[in-house]
């Protein structure tokens, strides 16, 4: 059954309307000449990443969740199997699904970012000599100053300075696994978010709320967190960049694995024991 799941949520057209939409995301608004690693700090810090990622995450599963509805194509399944691994094959497909999509659109992502910078390198303006000085009202100011340009890698710049990247000295030589490494982060995002709209399903049958819910829930967080001043709720703590992420042990990584995993056992809790309800029920 797992293997029939996954190759159905993942390997589907909702998959691939997942990724562009994701990708309009990624690349919409965002700054290339910095380098790859500042672009993507870019997309998820200044531009519309974090508005994307809650609906294009959720296209497989919807998708999904809409094909095993109707025909009463889950009870077929379910002859074939159990409760339990239906339940467990769902969450994990779902799941996967979600990190899928974002992975995809994060190789995508870095090709396009290597298209905007090839052939020219990375280059940063570093400040030389002063050639003269200038008098004014009795003090001298510099009056041409000679530029040089240093050039570095394509991972070197980095918008965001966050204490996860301090927490990890490792990363300080290592940009582009620590590239790879926020590439994750935001794999395990997508994931999550399909597990609210899985919640969604555990209430409502209606696709079209289901694939805006989980959107309507980052809102939400995003605007309780703002009203009540209590930044634990903000979503968007889990790009370790904010302030209150960056206080959390470990440069917030303990804050990021708390959240994903008590959003997925609520969230998928509540379809799975909606899903033995229906069919103790029939």
């Amino acid at each position: 059954m797992l293997r029939y799941l996954v190759k159905r949520t993942v390997f589907s057209p909702a998959t691939i309307v997942g990724v562009l939409a994701m990708m309009l995301g990624f690349c919409i608004y965002s700054r290339y000449d910095m380098g790859i690693l500042y672009a993507l700090d870019y997309s998820i810090s200044l531009g519309y990443l974090p508005f994307f990622l809650p609906i294009a995450a959720v296209f497989p599963a919807c998708y999904m969740q809409r094909y095993l509805n109707r025909k009463g194509v889950s009870q077929l399944i379910l002859f074939r199997s159990n409760r339990r691994s239906y339940i467990l094959s769902n969450l994990f497909s779902a799941y996967l699904s979600g990190m899928v999509v974002v992975a995809i659109s994060f190789l995508l992502f870095t090709l396009v970012c290597f298209l905007n910078l090839w052939p020219d390198p990375v280059t940063l303006q570093v400040d030389g000599k002063v050639l003269s000085y200038v008098e004014y009202e009795g003090e001298l100011l510099p009056w041409d100053v000679e530029v040089n340009y240093e050039q570095v890698g394509y991972f070197y710049c980095i918008l965001n300075d966050s204490a996860f990247y301090y927490a990890f000295p490792f990363f300080a030589e290592h940009h582009v696994i620590f590239y790879l490494v926020k590439g994750l982060l935001l794999m395990l995002q997508g994931g999550m978010y399909t597990m609210i709209s899985l919640a969604c399903y555990a209430f409502l049958q209606n696709h079209y709320v289901a694939l805006v819910f989980p959107f309507l829930c980052w809102v939400a967080f995003n605007f309780a967190a703002t009203t009540t001043q209590c930044a634990w709720l903000d979503s968007g703590q889990l790009t370790l960049t904010g302030a209150m992420a960056s206080e959390a042990p470990y440069g917030g990584l303990s804050y990021f694995v708390v959240y994903i995993a008590v959003v997925f056992l609520l969230c998928g809790g509540f379809w799975g024991i909606r899903t033995m309800r229906r069919c103790r029920n029939g």
